[in-house]
């Protein structure tokens, strides 16, 4: 489930590169660590 939701949140950064850069960076964050230790990778 974590890989699915993970997939889908690197689409999206790379669908807004460039458009939105915090939430891009948001995303970012949030994949690379595998952990869950930001709001969304908690999910």
């Amino acid at each position: 489930m974590r890989e699915t939701l993970n997939a889908a949140m690197d689409d999206q950064t790379e669908k807004l590169a460039g458009k939105n850069d915090t939430f891009e960076a948001m995303c970012r964050r949030s994949t690379d660590d595998r952990r869950g230790g930001t709001a969304i990778g908690t999910w």
